[in-house]
């Protein structure tokens, strides 16, 4: 019954991760998007840098979790 509950929990868990770093890789594309479809830079000189940042930050953050998803339950006893 606990290891259930935790299974679900853990998967609960990886579904929100994946889908915040949906959420991050959506408002870097949405700055390009500004950028090159509506011809707006209010960030200035500083659009690469954080534009680059928020991509990349999304794309390892998806990647990472995307490969945990293989991990979740390799310590539990029964493999889940």
């Amino acid at each position: 019954m606990i290891n259930e509950v935790e299974i679900k929990r853990r998967v609960i868990r990886w579904w929100f991760n994946v889908a915040s770093s949906a959420v991050v890789l959506f408002f870097g594309l949405a700055l390009l998007a500004m950028r090159y479809l509506l011809h707006k830079n209010p960030f200035g000189d500083k659009f690469w840098p954080l534009a680059g940042l928020v991509l990349g930050y999304g794309v390892i953050r998806l990647v990472f979790h995307l490969w945990r998803k293989g991990h979740l339950f390799d310590d539990m006893e029964d493999g889940g």
